[in-house]
């Protein structure tokens, strides 16, 4: 029994410092998988990879600076066409943009813009010309109400006796 006793103490310490081992052998268990053994190939490839020549360090700096440097000019498009597509909002809203300030369109884009604030002023001006003009609505005349129970009793409260003059 000591020998047994012995051995769940023994087991449970092991289990209490190494808590995430058993997690990485969970995965094995629940799903049926067996473990693979580790490749001979592994070790060699990664001697490989720490020993790599001052020239190859070079190029492999030299294409990790071109892919930023795309990068940041595919980043500079975005920005540009997203911009295009707020102003063209606007525009289309009816705001009046002015486009002499935005040095980060190119001039095709400019034109493209003015285009477009033509067309809705012409459609903002055929609009109007299209809608009749209202003519004001004039008040009813207050004349009828002098005829009438209504409009006698009201005189009544509100008649007042001048005296004649002598």
């Amino acid at each position: 029994m000591t020998s047994a006793k012995q051995a769940a103490i023994q087991a449970a310490k092991k289990i209490a410092q190494e808590p995430l081992e058993i997690l990485k052998k969970a995965s094995e268990q629940v799903g049926g998988t067996l473990p693979q053994a580790p490749s001979e190939e592994t070790p060699s490839a990664e001697v490989l990879k720490t020993q790599v020549s001052p020239e190859e360090k070079a190029k492999i700096e030299v294409q990790g600076q071109r892919q930023v440097q795309a990068l940041e000019v595919e980043i500079a498009d975005i920005e540009r066409e997203k911009m295009l597509t707020d102003l063209q909002g606007k525009i289309a809203a009816g705001e009046e943009v002015s486009l002499t300030n935005i040095p980060e369109l190119t001039r095709e884009q400019i034109e493209v813009l003015k285009a477009q604030q033509l067309a809705v002023s012409a459609r903002k001006e055929a609009e109007a010309k299209a809608k009749p003009l209202e003519e004001p609505k004039t008040k009813h005349s207050r004349r009828l109400r002098i005829f009438g129970p209504k409009a006698q009793a009201e005189r009544e409260k509100t008649h007042v006796e001048k005296p004649l003059p002598p």
